[in-house]
């Protein structure tokens, strides 16, 4: 048998929730009351895609795509969209702030001009990868991708290979 404290934190949480517990005006208006719906699309819309055969996710990718396969089976995508793209854009905006910054603060030299260089580096992590050399995503100018395509050209090298 309850106690009198534990009887009235009972009591107590039931008179909060007088609103929630209308079962019989919610079933006659036609609203579910069951969790099934729940349980079977998150079944078929998160389980489906995470526990499938031999697949392995890294954590950080779980929610973003969880994202994207929920606006799909809510058929909201365009509108999902729209504020991914937005992300995507400003991300972009950020990243091409901070090379400039970058850039500005180092001349040819290699020694640092006193305009745009900020107070202090980035810290470093360990996870970040050494930066790349100025120059090294460009291609040689001997690459092939300098070079015209042409069929003659494709099939030259491809006998070559």
């Amino acid at each position: 048998m309850p106690s009198d404290t534990d009887a009235h934190g009972h009591l107590t949480y039931l008179e909060t929730r007088h609103a929630q517990l209308q079962y019989p005006q919610f079933l006659a208006a036609g609203w579910p009351i069951g969790s099934g719906m729940v349980e079977s699309a998150n079944k078929l819309v998160v389980e489906d895609r995470l526990k499938g055969a031999g697949m392995h996710w890294a954590e950080a990718n779980i929610n973003p795509m969880l994202a994207l396969r929920n606006a799909y089976s809510n058929e909201r995508w365009g509108e999902a969209w729209a504020v991914m793209e937005h992300g995507m854009r400003q991300k972009m905006w950020i990243d091409r702030q901070a090379r400039r910054l970058q850039r500005q603060a180092v001349v040819p030299s290699g020694e640092p001009t006193g305009a745009g260089v900020p107070d202090a580096p980035a810290p470093v992590r360990p996870s970040d990868p050494p930066p790349a050399p100025p120059g090294a995503h460009e291609p040689k100018p001997v690459h092939p991708w300098r070079k015209a395509w042409s069929v003659r050209r494709q099939r030259a090298l491809a006998g070559a290979a």
